[in-house]
């Protein structure tokens, strides 16, 4: 649900069964910071302006660098999910 003011709104919705939540207009939010949980060693902290780190069993064998918080949002640049328009 999109809000037409704009206003950053949080709500469970059901897709198949499943349930998310869902963040409309979260692109008006300071970036903020997810753990991705696993039931194995397996690790993943990520932001939400794309900037990703994560590993096994504990920061010194990590598949990516292990920053702290500030670090890693800083580093979207050079890792995570990237919107390449060079073509348009």
């Amino acid at each position: 649900m999109l809000t037409s003011n704009g206003t950053i709104t949080g709500s469970f919705e059901d897709i198949n069964g499943e349930s998310f939540y869902k963040i409309a207009n979260y692109h008006q939010m300071d970036p903020f910071f997810m753990t991705i949980v696993s039931n194995t060693d397996h690790w993943m902290f990520i932001s939400s302006n794309g900037a990703v780190t994560a590993g096994r069993k504990n920061p010194d064998i990590a598949l990516f660098p292990y920053y702290t918080v500030d670090k890693i949002q800083d580093s979207a640049d050079v890792s995570g999910s990237k919107n390449d328009t060079a073509g348009e």
